[in-house]
């Protein structure tokens, strides 16, 4: 059972990290990139494009951190 904890803490890590490396991504790179002169004529579709590729490992990872979290919780006797 040890193992299967190790497991859902290590996933709960990795989905939190892709999460928050997508959301960095978007507003550290994208955004900023945008801004810049010539790519004001793509900056929307671009931007919607991103979110719409993105949008599904968001809802995945944000999943992943519910489900894991909630074991992580009952596993350590949080009720």
């Amino acid at each position: 059972m040890r193992s299967l904890y190790l497991f859902s803490v290590w996933l709960h890590i990795l989905a939190a990290i892709v999460w928050i490396g997508g959301m960095a991504f978007l507003g550290l790179v994208l955004i900023p990139a945008m801004r810049l002169s010539e790519y004001r004529a793509v900056g929307a579709s671009l931007t919607y494009w991103t979110g719409t590729r993105f949008r599904l490992i968001g809802w995945v990872c944000l999943s992943v951190l519910l489900l894991t979290g909630v074991f992580n919780l009952l596993y350590r006797g949080f009720d």
